[in-house]
């Protein structure tokens, strides 16, 4: 059975596609035969009446691949209802799946160039068309399909004499059969109407591509302009009146996608992971949330809000990297169960003088250490910053039976003292405690004040065979002077998950140090699954404030680096004031 078998595209008389398409269903079953079909498939409506059509002739497997549609949380939203349908319908498992190609936005404006001003159903449409379809054929062809087709004949807006034509050349040129179709008659558009409400399933307003999603919203009748911008919150507030751009960089799984869609379900969304956003992508967000290149976010000149994943953003903070009155928030309250966990451990391990241990296992060597290991019931710590990560550390360390000593920058006499703390002191108590202290752990934000915090002089007051541990950020710790203690013997060790520089010359002394372990600035990221989770609920928080109008949460000062105390909304702090996943 071949093509040939039915009606030529090239004939001038207007071919019936569906009467062509139910007669090769017919010859199929009087046949015996099911074959494989590679079924094109723009988006979910279109695709729920086809399946009906398709589903018990052929073996289907749907190939999403389009990208002509923009923009991309346009792609991605059509791509997961798709996904969403085919499984709540029952395909799924049938044996049918969802392919989807990367999607290569570019591919289609190259396609397209010099077809821009086209009206839609004109010649950046046959573009369209030719180039989703050869797509499709080179897919079936790779993977030796029978047949292959697309659900856009199902469409008014589409032409289904250029679509057949093309697919037909396109299956004699590949080896492929194509099945011609017009899936929109004997009511086939009004089925796919009756489907898409009886799931629930998001109908989009225009075809997918940029040029027509101008040309629909060129026609429409627009509202008042809004007056100048204001800043601050006030351009916040006058922002959740529109409908937003929000780009997010993050792995996120379908449950944070979701949790971040319902938080802000007026805004248009646009989800990349931190290395792969476009030029074009940045260029149209009103707000980032995650981290992206500072070389392209500093392209954005009407930048509304900007999150950081961090809990210090300091790169972004640079003068000319982001707009004036651009909002900046951070993910502050996310990482202190990470990085508390990472600073136990290393402070465990370094009082037992385990790492010393692996180094000698390398070497086969049955020796053991001739110097007194640190105890951890009674020790004194001395927890230098007590945001969420320095108090959490707090806690664990308390736990296990350690007196702790807190170190903010100024202390409060009205606020009471945590429990799993003797105290809390200001900065200028720091000297006064540190010939005490068994261990110093520094969880500090870069700032003016904190820069080299911990020089050589202040390294000296620290306690004879202390150990000391750095999660902050590198620069609140002379390297050389800390390197220069180790070497002497004058501290225990020293655990590192920050350096000054970073990351550290490989010719700096401090790698050679066997009673220093260095970490690459890995201890928060996502390596606990928790800590994402942890991030994803932050963002939805802002979203929700965003939505609404509302002061954001954990805003940086851009002056002093930090989420002040006094900064609008809240200093969101782990526990105390998230729901994480998974509790």
């Amino acid at each position: 059975m071949n093509n040939q078998n039915f009606a030529h595209p090239g004939s001038h008389n207007r071919v019936n596609y569906d009467r062509v398409m139910q007669d090769t269903l017919r010859q199929l079953a009087r046949e015996g035969l099911r074959p494989t079909l590679l079924l094109h498939a723009c988006c979910a409506p279109c695709s729920s009446a086809t399946l009906e059509r398709l589903a018990e002739a052929f073996r289907v497997t749907i190939l999403y691949y389009n990208p002509n549609i923009a923009p991309p949380a346009e792609y991605h939203r059509r791509e997961a209802e798709l996904e969403r349908f085919v499984r709540d319908a029952g395909y799924a498992d049938r044996g049918i799946r969802v392919v989807e190609l990367p999607y290569q936005p570019a591919e289609f404006y190259e396609a397209v160039r010099g077809l821009e001003a086209e009206p839609e159903r004109g010649e950046r449409c046959t573009a369209c068309y030719r180039l989703r379809l050869e797509c499709a054929a080179r897919y079936a062809a790779a993977h030796h399909f029978d047949w292959f087709t697309t659900t856009l004949s199902i469409s008014p807006m589409k032409d289904p004499v250029r679509l057949n034509e093309i697919g037909c050349r396109l299956a004699e040129q590949y080896g492929l059969r194509y099945l011609q179709s017009e899936f929109r008659k004997r009511d086939g558009y009004k089925r796919s109407l009756a489907l898409s409400a009886e799931y629930g399933l998001y109908r989009q307003e225009y075809c997918g591509c940029i040029f027509s999603k101008q040309q629909r919203e060129a026609q429409a009748p627009r509202p008042a302009g809004p007056a100048a911008p204001r800043k601050g919150d006030d351009r916040m507030k006058e922002s959740a009146c529109t409908r937003p751009h929000v780009l997010v960089a993050l792995p996120l799984n379908e449950a944070h996608r979701a949790s971040l869609l319902a938080a802000a379900p007026g805004a248009e969304f646009c989800f990349v992971t931190e290395g792969t956003p476009t030029p074009d992508q940045v260029a149209w967000a009103d707000c980032i949330l995650g981290n992206i290149p500072v070389e392209l976010i500093r392209t954005n000149d009407h930048l509304r809000w900007f999150q950081s994943n961090a809990a210090g953003p300091d790169s972004y903070l640079v003068p000319g990297v982001l707009p004036p009155d651009c909002i900046v928030t951070t993910a502050t309250g996310a990482y202190g169960l990470a990085i508390s966990e990472w600073m136990l451990g290393l402070w465990l391990g370094l009082c037992k003088d385990l790492f010393l241990y692996r180094d000698q296992q390398r070497d086969h060597a049955w020796r053991k250490q001739p110097r007194h290991v640190c105890g951890v019931d009674g020790a004194r710590v001395l927890c230098v910053g007590m945001g969420d990560i320095g108090s959490a550390f707090a806690r664990k360390v308390h736990a296990l039976g350690a007196r702790v000593v807190g170190v903010r920058r100024t202390a409060h006499p009205d606020q009471p003292c945590p429990p799993y703390c003797l105290r809390v002191v200001g900065q200028d108590a720091l000297d006064a405690e540190l010939p005490a202290a068994d261990c110093v752990a520094l969880s500090l934000p870069g700032t003016d004040e904190t820069a080299h915090l911990f020089d050589a002089a202040r390294i000296a007051r620290m306690k004879p065979g202390a150990i000391l541990l750095n999660v902050g950020r590198g620069s609140a710790v002379d390297t050389d002077a800390l390197a220069e203690a180790l070497r002497s013997r004058r501290l225990f060790a020293a655990g590192l998950d920050v350096t000054d520089p970073e990351p550290l010359p490989p010719d700096h002394p401090l790698w050679r140090e066997p009673h220093a372990i260095i970490t690459p600035h890995i201890s928060g990221r996502f390596s606990l699954p928790r800590t994402l989770d942890q991030i994803v609920e932050i963002f939805a928080i802002n979203l929700r404030h965003y939505a609404a109008g509302e002061p954001l949460d954990n805003q940086v000062s851009r002056t002093r680096k930090y989420v002040p105390c006094d900064a609008p909304g809240r200093r969101l702090c782990g526990d105390a004031d998230l729901r994480f996943a998974g509790r």
